[in-house]
């Protein structure tokens, strides 16, 4: 690939179109990798899209997408006159086990040698195919796998668990094993931990050392009292209600569950469920080294070898297996917030949206998704700024653009204030920050606060901000020499070396700065968990207590946001694992 190309993550999974009937949905969708972050859930490609109530041709409903991709590799294209033409690859594939089976021309999980990335052939106790963790297993090749597929037409039956040739072999760069990744919101959130939890709660298990049922009321406690920041869009609920949660839910409560379970889980149980939180927070974080990588794996494979010996053979799901497979797509495709099929899924709930009635399903979701995918262009032509604010609202909505609105303010590239600023005039301790900030003395103490902030598309508020009561937005760790984590006293526009006349300081030349104040966290050096084994400890958990040392830093070295946690009289810090975590 060169600089000038791009690169796709794609998804093909089934959606039930009505309750009363067996039709479905199969779109394939796309992701465009080299978009910015922000900008890649709003610009999903949809490549293809079947409808119907037999059961899905797979290599035959794919040969059109496989063929469009062969050409955009090989070819490529020209873009708005360009010279050089810009290759397309489609590089990884994220769905679920069930579609990566279809997808592969392969068994399901429930069948024989039924992993898609070693030839494990699981343990049968009838009715179900268990994965026990008892010594190492052949890993699959993409060369291994067109070799069983071309065996299994010949014999006609399946060879490794290959069921025979898939279209998707003809891929040019596409890697059939390594190009499939154990997606993250089935095998993880949706997967082991909501199966780990149910194990706890499982009134079958009451003699159990591991039952929580009857600690239930002291975990509803911790976990409603717990008001995470914004990314993390769904608050803390009642475990009772865990049969409704949402898999983003399931994802948010392992960044709580160490401390929410902390002495009510005994520690054996718990000491190895952290083996699972480090082994896919690190996986998540936005920046993985090899040695992270190697860390992680040797979490995550002891933990899954450990489910048979604290839990049962029952435990050994396949999703459990999956984990020992995790890093390894990881170092082929990248974090898991990367891959996950969290973008296709909130976009497969917008495509149910697109069709009314029974008729003509398929080409009403199609004129939708163009017409969606147009409205941005549209606005961008239509929308000035004298434009009615209920116009800009109603496109704002339909498109899921930001357009500018009265209530925000640009102050600095990448930096906005929301809301009307309120003069005020600094603390001693603020002016002293700010001086330390600028190097010299604070000559004017007047200033402009934002409660509310944003700073390259990440929304902050200071700790005073109460509107948000299940959301807080204020504690955060920041890049400065001398302190890591702090609380958000506000946003500030200040022109501390202006000696203007009232009169004349609102249309003066004098240099305004825009900092972020905060207190200062002290936090303990110890660490909550660790595994000496596999040499990692819970570095993203912090316990620590507030002071009134104050620091005044510039809004871009806000790194990432923490989730404030509170165990008895005693406070703990999680690092959120990424910028990019969330919906």
């Amino acid at each position: 690939m060169s600089k000038n190309d791009f690169s796709l993550t794609w998804n093909a999974d089934g959606i039930p179109v009505f309750k009363s009937s067996q039709y479905s949905i199969w779109p394939v969708q796309c992701m465009i990798n080299e978009l910015p972050i922000h900008l890649r859930s709003s610009n999903i490609l949809l490549t293809g899209l079947w409808f119907g109530r037999t059961k899905l041709k797979m290599n035959t409903f794919l040969m059109s997408f496989v063929n469009e991709c062969r050409k955009l590799e090989q070819g490529g294209f020209l873009f708005q006159g360009e010279s050089d033409r810009r290759k397309v690859y489609a590089l990884v594939c994220s769905s679920d086990a069930p579609a990566r089976a279809m997808l592969r021309n392969c068994k399901q999980f429930n069948g024989k040698c039924g992993c898609d990335w070693c030839e494990h052939e699981g343990v049968t106790v009838a009715p179900t195919r268990y994965y026990p963790e008892r010594g190492d297993q052949s890993p699959r090749t993409a060369q291994g796998q067109a070799e069983y597929g071309a065996k299994a037409e010949l014999l006609q039956e399946a060879v490794k668990g290959v069921k025979g040739i898939s279209v998707i072999d003809i891929l040019p760069t596409f890697d059939t094993v390594h190009g499939f990744t154990p997606e993250y919101m089935h095998s993880v959130c949706q997967g082991v931990i909501r199966q780990v939890c149910n194990i706890w709660l499982d009134s079958a298990n009451h003699e159990e050392d591991f039952y929580l049922g009857r600690k239930v009321e002291a975990l509803d406690e911790r976990l409603i009292a717990i008001s995470p920041p914004s990314e993390i869009t769904r608050a803390p609920r009642s475990i009772k209600e865990r049969k409704f949660w949402k898999a983003s839910e399931w994802r948010a409560f392992m960044l709580y569950s160490l401390v929410v379970l902390h002495g009510l889980l005994p520690r054996a149980y718990l000491k190895h469920f952290f083996l699972l939180v480090h082994g896919v927070y690190t996986l998540l974080r936005d920046n993985i080294t090899n040695d992270m990588l190697l860390h992680a794996q040797a979490c995550l494979v002891k933990f899954a070898k450990d489910m048979e010996r604290l839990y049962g053979l029952r435990s050994c799901t396949f999703n459990v297996h999956q984990m020992t497979h995790l890093a390894d797509g990881v170092k082929s495709c990248g974090p898991l917030w990367a891959t996950s099929a969290y973008i296709f899924e909130a976009n497969n709930h917008m495509l149910l949206k697109m069709f009314s009635g029974t008729q003509y399903v398929p080409q009403q979701i199609c004129n939708t998704f163009i017409l969606g995918q147009k409205l941005p262009v549209i606005g961008r032509q239509c929308i000035k700024e004298d434009t009615s604010p209920s116009v800009k609202h109603v496109f704002q909505k339909l498109s899921k653009g930001n357009y500018p609105t009265k209530s925000r303010r640009i102050l600095e590239r990448n930096v906005s204030g929301l809301g009307v600023g309120k003069p005020v005039f600094l603390t001693a301790s603020q002016a002293v920050s700010l001086a330390k900030f600028i190097d010299r003395d604070v000559l004017n103490r007047s200033a402009t606060v934002y409660n509310r902030f944003i700073v390259n598309n990440v929304l902050y508020t200071a700790e005073s901000y109460t509107r948000s009561i299940r959301h807080h937005n204020s504690l955060v760790r920041f890049d400065h020499a001398a302190s890591k984590y702090g609380r958000i006293i506000g946003l500030y526009t200040a022109k501390p070396d202006c000696c203007c006349s009232e009169a004349e300081i609102q249309a003066c030349q004098c240099t305004v700065y825009t900092v972020v104040i905060l207190k200062i966290l002290q936090c303990e050096t110890g660490s909550l968990f660790s595994s000496a084994e596999c040499g990692v400890t819970s570095h993203f958990l912090k316990e620590y207590t507030d002071s009134y040392t104050t620091v005044a830093i510039h809004p871009e070295q806000l790194d990432v946001k923490c989730i404030d946690l509170k165990l008895s009289n005693r406070q703990f810090l999680c690092e959120i694992p990424c910028r990019f975590y969330g919906d």
